[in-house]
């Protein structure tokens, strides 16, 4: 019996002590190696009405995620709506190949990150022991993109990230006990999920400039 607890004691601080993997560690580039960037809107493909707002916020969050591994020069988002007002371009027209091509030579742009959301879904489960029912809601949000060069049209880097929150409420006869989060906090969390995933990958393939 005590050899059982001994082995248990070492398997328990055994898979403690092992380092979790961890992501590759990425380099700053020096200022003359870093490409000019336009971080466009994300274009909703949901085509649900409720989600249009995001585009915006979510391309702020990836120019700040982005901007913080100092792999590439950002132009600045008031800059880029500003031309986007100027030359008249509705969003339906964002990721049109002469619209692309017109803005990049309008920012001076090098490169630009199209991104897409792809997906939202809401899941709902209900569980009940007696007077007390919890229910379980787990909001998916997906999340593509696409590093573009502007001089010459090729893909040099595609991303795609799903990010999740979970929130669970408990019921007492019929009143909230705990545990309540609305759709807005969910939509938040499970974006910034997402968002942080896909710009630490798309500075992984960040190209350096020679």
């Amino acid at each position: 019996m005590k050899k059982s607890w001994m082995w248990l004691i070492i398997f328990m601080l055994s898979t403690h002590l092992i380092p979790k993997e961890s992501k590759q560690i990425l380099e700053p580039f020096d200022e003359k190696e870093r490409y000019l960037l336009a971080v466009m809107p994300f274009e909703d493909k949901t085509k649900e009405q409720q989600y249009q707002y995001l585009g915006n916020p979510v391309a702020d969050q990836m120019i700040y995620e982005i901007f913080s591994y100092q792999r590439f020069r950002i132009i600045e988002r008031e800059k880029l709506t500003a031309v986007l007002q100027e030359l008249q371009i509705q969003q339906t027209d964002y990721f049109k190949q002469e619209t692309v091509s017109q803005l990049g030579k309008q920012l001076g742009a090098e490169l630009m990150l199209l991104g897409s959301i792809i997906h939202v879904s809401e899941n709902k489960q209900k569980k009940s022991l007696g007077i007390i029912s919890k229910e379980e809601t787990t909001l998916e949000i997906s999340l593509e993109g696409r590093l573009v060069n502007l001089s010459t049209g090729e893909i040099l880097a595609i991303s795609k990230w799903n990010g999740k929150e979970k929130t669970a409420v408990k019921k007492a006869l019929g009143a909230v006990k705990e545990g309540e989060k609305n759709k807005d906090g969910l939509i938040s969390n499970a974006l910034d999920r997402a968002t942080k995933e896909m710009a630490y990958d798309i500075c992984r393939q960040a190209p350096r400039k020679k």
